[in-house]
């Protein structure tokens, strides 16, 4: 892997939605919920993190 990146989300309303999805189990980290917001991700690549 590479080096870790910093990303701020500056919209309280998206990090409560981060947050709420994560703590129901929706999405196991904040890479999770990245690798499905944007589109095109191949599978492969989503099994990759899991």
């Amino acid at each position: 892997m590479g080096e870790p990146m910093i990303i701020e989300i500056h919209r309280p309303e998206l990090q409560a939605l981060i947050h709420e999805r994560m703590r129901t189990g929706a999405f196991a980290s904040v890479e999770d919920a990245l690798l499905e917001a944007i589109p095109g991700t191949p599978v492969f690549i989503r099994e990759c993190f899991r």
